[in-house]
Parts: C-alpha cells; structure tokens; sequence
C-alpha cells in the first residue's frame, strides 16, 4: 500500500534558531495494511525535531492504483507519471486500466524511460498522459 502523508516538523535553521514549515512536507510512504503511514513518519522525523517537539501530521491519502519506480541517483525529484492502456486477462478479455507511478529520476525524460521499463515484459497497450514533478520530499 502507498499513502501521501503531510507533516509539519521544527526544524534547525541556519538562518533561525528554529522554523516550522508553513505548508507541510510530503513523504511517500510504503506500508503493509497494518501499518500506520502517519507513524512511521512521525517515528521517522521525530530525530529531526528540535526542542522535543512533536511531529504534526495534516493528512495520509491512500493512493490507489499507484506504483513506485525508484532510479539509481539518490535525491533526485520525484515525478508522477500518468498512464492509461489496454490489457488482456488470461481469459481472454481486454480491460481498460489507469495507472500512476512515481518515479524518483534526474529528469522527465528518465521518468518516461523507467515507465517504458516497467511495461518492457508486457504485452498490454498503453500511453503515457502526462509527467510533473513532485514536491514530494522522500519515499519511506
């Protein structure tokens, strides 16, 4: 399962004794069923905060229908790509699906390319609707 989770965290500022991050920050989180995404981003960011402050969490979204595709380089943007296709079961029948990955690349052109990858071994019809960058912080 893959949620979307926003936090808000004080952390150490160069600039300021301390800041709060006015929007949140978005984290991508791997989780089983019985796990809490919102936990393990607030176990994860806890050793960030300053003052034993704690880790506020604003939302967890469940995102359906969704896959991760991790690059090679490390802190790199996460891009959400879009696809839509045609697939056949072993029965025989086609079936319309749609589909998002998010890609941690260098660019757009790498996200497309580890998507064609994904899709490499199947035998299935499909497009790639649109490619945008994140501000997805991190996957967890």
């Amino acid at each position: 399962m893959i949620s979307l989770v926003t936090a808000k965290v004080i952390r150490a500022n160069a600039q300021y004794a301390y800041k709060l991050k006015g929007q949140g920050e978005k984290y991508l989180v791997e989780h089983n069923d019985n796990e809490s995404a919102s936990d393990k981003i607030v176990e994860y960011l806890t050793p960030y905060a300053v003052y034993g402050c704690p880790v506020q969490v604003e939302s967890v979204a469940v995102q359906k229908k969704s896959e991760i595709l991790i690059g090679n380089h490390e802190d790199c943007p996460i891009f959400k790509c879009c696809v839509r296709g045609m697939e056949t079961d072993v029965d025989g029948k086609s079936r319309k699906f749609q589909r998002r990955y998010f890609a941690q690349a260098i660019d757009p052109i790498e996200a497309i390319a580890m998507v064609q990858e994904a899709f490499e071994d199947t035998a299935c019809e499909y497009e790639i609707l649109s490619v945008a960058k994140t501000n997805i912080i991190e996957i967890k």
